[in-house]
């Protein structure tokens, strides 16, 4: 699974200029047990209220090869993520 962050712009304060380089979104980034930055702003930016989009893409594979070394076809049923989000500032 891959995600994509996106400035959707500042509700209150001053607009990020994410393209000056005053900051980073992520792009195409994959999610693993590892902590994974979805937005960074340098110190001097980004006081206020800001709205970041999320766009998360799974891909699944046709074909799996399981533990006993055979390839088995996509098997069908329910999958499930828990995503955890923690909001930090001055790290």
């Amino acid at each position: 699974m891959t995600f994509t962050a996106s400035y959707k712009g500042a509700l209150v304060g001053t607009t990020i200029d994410f393209a000056s380089g005053n900051g980073e979104l992520a792009t195409g980034k994959v999610l693993s047990s590892e902590d994974e930055r979805i937005v960074g702003v340098v110190p001097s930016e980004g006081a206020g209220t800001h709205r970041i989009g999320v766009n998360y893409t799974l891909a699944v594979p046709k074909l799996i090869q399981g533990s006993n070394g055979k390839t088995v076809g996509l098997l069908q049923g329910t999958y499930t993520s828990t995503f955890t989000y923690t909001a930090t500032a001055g790290l």
